[in-house]
Order: structure tokens, then C-alpha cells, then sequence
């Protein structure tokens, strides 16, 4: 197996997101809130100490290949990737959750999507993981289809469904008296 810090596509590349950079994942973010039809995310600040602070997951910018360091602008970040480890009691080990992968809309079509999951199943697979998941929202069909296609070839776990608590409902529940 290559090493899997190395970014398979010859044109475009990752690199992790530095205090320099966070406010760039911040404007993609906010574009895939938009491409999404999803509410406007936190905030920066929640984002940057998620992120920088807690290490609460990997972030990763998607960008073009520069010859030099020197050479880069905040026009080169195209897209960005943002995944955490996970847990599989069945298996006993960690996996890799993709919380999100975008590429903005110009970019599309240039195989940078599988390159990144190339990249994530390197990630995994050299860390010894059980298993990469992830989710797409079922109106998404390009993504759907991107994902159950070649060399990517997941599979859709319909007999499992998603359940989610979120902000007041956490609170409510966890205020709950139940005894």
C-alpha cells in the first residue's frame, strides 16, 4: 500500500486545516450548507475550537497541486473533507466516519471525490480500522450514485436508519425525569 498521506490525484491534493486555513473550511462549509438546502451551520468560533482545539475530528482542505508553497492562494481550495474515528462494538475496533466530503460544483466531474476516498480507505486501512461509514442525503442521487459506483462500489444499509437527537432534544431527554 502507498503511504497513505500521499493524495492519489496527479492535479489536486489534501492538506490538514491549520489556524491559517480554518476560516477557508468555514466559507466551504458554508457553501455546502447552501448546495445542500441545510440550515446555516454554528458558528466559526465553534468550529475552530472543534476543530483545532479539541480535535474533535480531522479536517482536511482540498486544493490544486502548486509548485511551491509560495505559490498558493485561498482560490487554490476546492473542496474539503472532514472525518472522526468511530467504533464498531461487533468488531471491536475503530472505524472511519466521513462526516463530509465537497467539492465545489466547477470541480466536479474530475474524479477528486474518488481520489478522497481512495485517500480515506489508505487512511483507514493503514490505521487499522474496521470499516469506513458515512451518509448522503436521499434526494442527493449524484451522490448516491457516486458512491454505489466503480472503483468506490459501497453498500447501502437500508435495513439500518438513521436516528438523530439534536440541541433542545438532547437537553429535553437528558433532563427527563423518567424515575
Amino acid at each position: 500500500m502507498k503511504n497513505p498521506e500521499e493524495f492519489p490525484h496527479p492535479d489536486y491534493t489534501v492538506e490538514p486545516v491549520s489556524s491559517l486555513q480554518i476560516d477557508v473550511l468555514w466559507k466551504l462549509i458554508l457553501e455546502l450548507a447552501e448546495f445542500g438546502k441545510l440550515p446555516t451551520p454554528g458558528n466559526f468560533e465553534l468550529l475552530q475550537d472543534s476543530i483545532l482545539e479539541k480535535k474533535a475530528a480531522e479536517a482536511f482542505l482540498i486544493r490544486t497541486r502548486s509548485q511551491t508553497q509560495g505559490d498558493r492562494s485561498r482560490n487554490d481550495y476546492i473542496g474539503f473533507v472532514v472525518f472522526f474515528q468511530n467504533f464498531s462494538t461487533f468488531q471491536a475496533l475503530p472505524g472511519l466516519y466521513l462526516e463530509d466530503l465537497y467539492v465545489r460544483p466547477e470541480y466536479r466531474g474530475r474524479k477528486i471525490g474518488t481520489a478522497v476516498m481512495q485517500w480515506l480507505a489508505r487512511v483507514a486501512k493503514s490505521r487499522g480500522y474496521a470499516r469506513m461509514d458515512w451518509e448522503a442525503l436521499n434526494w442527493n442521487h449524484k451522490a448516491l450514485n457516486f458512491y454505489k459506483s466503480e472503483p468506490i462500489l459501497a453498500t447501502a444499509h437500508e435495513e439500518w436508519v438513521h436516528c438523530r437527537l439534536e440541541g433542545e432534544e438532547i437537553g429535553d431527554l437528558a433532563e427527563q425525569k423518567i424515575f
